[in-house]
């Protein structure tokens, strides 16, 4: 585990912060999905994440209620609103909009033939 510390000593993080297993399993994370980062604030705030998806992961799979089994993936270290974004915002409609409005007041049938520019002439 020295050379462990080493290595993330190399990053500025403190080898006291975070068990071994956890700092092997960040590493061995950042290495299986190519991930770098350009700054040791950045590696430290990734390491947090990665420690708080960790945690999750352990309490949801101690739970007998659970019938699925969490782990690790490449988005371990990603924040919940980098996640969201990534999944795309889902908008609302406010149905008391005047946008709403003008789709209640459509008719339930049109002659299309008697709207101008509509249908082309036989």
């Amino acid at each position: 585990m020295q050379s462990l510390c080493v290595a993330l000593g190399f990053f500025g993080v403190d080898c006291d912060t975070y068990d071994n297993s956890l700092k092997q399993k960040f590493l061995d994370h950042v290495s299986t999905y190519g991930l770098s980062y350009g700054t040791t604030e950045e590696m430290m705030f990734r390491l947090d994440q990665f420690a708080r998806s960790d945690k999750f992961i352990q309490e949801s799979n101690a739970n007998p209620a659970h019938h699925y089994v969490s782990g690790h993936n490449k988005f371990s270290t990603w924040t919940e609103s980098e996640f969201k974004a990534m999944l795309g915002k889902k908008e609302t409609i406010n149905h008391d909009s005047k946008f709403s409005e003008v789709f209640r007041n459509i008719p339930a049938e049109v002659d299309w033939t008697k709207v101008d520019d509509v249908v082309n002439p036989v």
